[in-house]
């Protein structure tokens, strides 16, 4: 276990840079509040380059956002890395990075995802990989159940299969993801690929089987298929 505050990773605070040859791992747990909260680095900046990892770390946000299996924020570059365990958190959650600004290409996330709104974290979002995403995700895929849900026990939205909100400068190409997503139509959007998105999803896919029975639709430009 490896608490920390406001910036709180599995192996470094702020930013780790691994080149390409190199690899790491990460395994146990992190928990901690405020904002950047990931299961390898809290926070990845404009520099930072992360590749070939791989993190299977329960992370735990405590009234905190931007919380994420691998990375709580990221504004540099991830590439072919991996997240396998469990992630929650108060806003912007997500299985591999909690915000994304910059490129996430070849990889994915397995691990079960929650948010829990309360105060002024009611308006976050969650994600299988990402929980908001300004910047390109490629070549992507997350596995893990979504949920979405406030101190009072209801649900919320903003929740996706993959992205919970995709922004404005938001790319999202080439992805899918199976897993189950629980949340609130009513309250920001739901879907299996993207809960919300104002910018571009093109060439991405969502399990209809598996996303829950009101999950048959997902903002942007996704297409449901089913595995039968």
């Amino acid at each position: 276990t490896r608490p920390g505050g406001e910036i709180a990773g599995g192996q470094a605070g702020e930013r780790v840079v691994f080149r390409r040859s190199d690899s790491a791992t990460a395994s146990g747990s992190v928990k901690g509040t405020g904002r950047n909260v990931g299961g390898l680095v809290g926070d990845n900046r404009d520099n930072g380059t992360i590749t070939t990892v791989s993190a299977s770390v329960s992370v735990t946000g405590t009234d905190a956002e931007k919380v994420g299996g691998l990375v709580g924020r990221n504004s540099g570059s991830i590439q072919n890395a991996t997240a396998s365990g469990s992630v929650k958190g108060t806003e912007f959650v997500g299985g591999l990075v909690g915000v994304n600004f910059a490129n996430i290409t070849d990889s994915s996330a397995s691990g079960s995802v929650s948010i829990t709104g309360t105060g002024q974290f009611e308006f976050g979002s969650a994600g299988g990989l990402v929980g908001l995403n300004d910047g390109n995700i490629t070549d992507a895929r997350a596995s893990g159940s979504v949920t979405g849900q406030d101190s009072d026990s209801e649900t919320f939205g903003r929740v996706g299969g993959l992205v919970g909100r995709n922004g404005l400068d938001g790319i999202v190409q080439d992805t899918f993801a199976v897993g189950s997503v629980t949340g609130d139509d009513f309250e920001g959007g739901t879907g299996g690929l993207v809960g919300q998105s104002s910018g571009i999803v093109e060439q991405s896919y969502f399990d209809t089987t598996r996303s829950g029975t009101n999950q048959t639709t997902s903002a942007g430009n996704a297409t449901g298929l089913t595995t039968a």
